[in-house]
């Protein structure tokens, strides 16, 4: 589900994009997270694709935020509409390279998925 205008309203009243889920929600894990703790709206976007809900979030979201690993879960679920659109940020350019905690570089994701 994409509802880019429910999450509109709640950022105009002040939702905070950037606060991480502190209870498990096994309905939420997929076959490569094995837990839900810590995920942010952030890390559900990039990794569903949801373009229209991602451009809401950048309207408000500190955009160091960004360089925790979103390039890596878009590329891993070979959302290239999100990653173009995150990789418009010069903080988000400067951590191509970066690797995950894994270890991974988002081009190394992006060849594997």
């Amino acid at each position: 589900m994409n509802h880019a205008s429910v999450l509109r309203v709640l950022l105009l009243f002040k939702a905070d994009p950037s606060c991480e889920k502190s209870k498990e929600d096994p309905g939420f894990c997929d076959e490569i997270s094995a837990s839900t703790i810590g995920q942010t709206p952030l890390y559900y976007v990039c990794r569903s694709g949801h373009l229209e809900a991602l451009l809401e979030l950048l309207e408000v979201v500190d955009y160091s935020h960004l360089t925790h690993g979103h390039i890596h879960w878009a590329c891993e679920m070979g959302r290239a509409d999100v990653l173009r659109t995150l990789l418009r940020i010069e903080q988000v350019r400067n951590g191509i390279n970066d690797k995950d905690v894994d270890g991974n570089t988002a081009v190394f994701l992006a060849a594997c998925s």
